[in-house]
């Protein structure tokens, strides 16, 4: 009896350690409609078919594509050709070079005032050159709150950008989930993109954001990375709760959505600055609820290795 009640109480253990897996049912896009059925965090069927602008579907977002330093720095060489004739004069020479990837100036004039108010204005130039390339492309430089710097999809731009894609969804909440609690609602989308096939996240620092889909090309492709995945879901969140704090939350090697609502003693939650954020996993396959994340996402947030990028709330 003693051996029968500890091999149940090892499975119950087992079962607490391995979630649902989310299981994707059936997909369908033809034009700008979508069709979906997956299983729910409480293994029930759920249904969702919605339509997307055409020009929004195929529109937003086609200047993104992988970073590659070597691009940025010949559209850097070639705007600097056009702009640094501007700064010479009679007694102040500037030459530039491409060496490989590498772009090079160098300054030469006699006055040392005149050479250091020169390269500062020059550094400023190159600075907001390189600033533009990332914007024009839907990057951005972070810092994560170990001091490394890289450069990464602008998530929160994609994120505010990509509301449009969403108007038929919020027209359907607003008809068939108002008598819905606002957990229930979102565990609803949760549980649907969880349910969207995942393809691994390549490394964030190294990758220059290969294999970021955004939003669209996510629900076109019917695939996505964690990053891609987060994205879709605190944009999808900010098109339903307009005032709703919202963060994205970078881990070494993942990443999750923390919402500013009420939390229980079970939610996995961050507190920043005095508010605190309920977290959500929307990458899968494992299916968490709302409060509730894997089992690595716990470890990195309780070690204090994550960083955070807000998105603003919309007045």
């Amino acid at each position: 009896m003693q051996k029968r009640v500890k091999s149940i109480f090892l499975l119950l253990t087992w079962l607490t350690i391995i979630p649902l897996q989310a299981t994707e049912l059936y997909f369908n896009h033809s034009g700008n409609q979508f069709n979906y059925q997956w299983q729910d965090h409480n293994n029930q069927p759920q249904n969702l078919s919605f339509s997307v602008n055409k020009k929004h579907l195929h529109q937003l977002f086609r200047t993104f594509k992988t970073y590659r330093p070597a691009l940025a720095n010949h559209y850097l060489y070639m705007k600097l050709q056009a702009e640094l004739p501007q700064y010479q004069s009679r007694y102040t020479q500037i030459k530039l070079n491409k060496l490989g990837e590498q772009v090079q100036i160098k300054i030469k004039t006699r006055d040392t005032t005149e050479f250091h108010e020169i390269h500062q204005k020059i550094s400023q130039l190159r600075l907001d050159i390189l600033n533009q390339y990332l914007a024009n492309h839907y990057y951005t430089e972070f810092t994560d709150r170990f001091a490394q710097a890289y450069v990464k999809p602008d998530h929160i731009r994609i994120a505010q950008q990509a509301l449009p894609l969403f108007d038929d969804i919020v027209a359907q909440a607003q008809d068939n989930l108002r008598n819905m609690s606002s957990r229930d609602i979102i565990n609803y989308y949760l549980s649907w993109i969880q349910s969207i096939p995942y393809s691994t996240l390549d490394n964030r620092v190294t990758s220059h954001g290969a294999g970021f889909s955004p939003p669209n090309r996510l629900l076109m492709e019917n695939q996505g990375d964690c990053d891609s995945k987060s994205t879709l879901f605190i944009s999808l969140m900010r098109a339903l709760f307009a005032r709703l704090n919202l963060v994205m939350v970078y881990l070494p090697n993942h990443a999750l959505v923390g919402l500013q609502l009420g939390h229980s003693q079970q939610d996995e939650y961050i507190s920043l600055d005095g508010i605190d954020y309920v977290l959500a996993e929307p990458t899968g396959p494992g299916l968490f609820k709302l409060g509730e994340i894997a089992e690595d996402s716990k470890r990195d947030i309780r070690a204090g290795r994550f960083s955070i990028e807000e998105l603003p709330v919309n007045f």
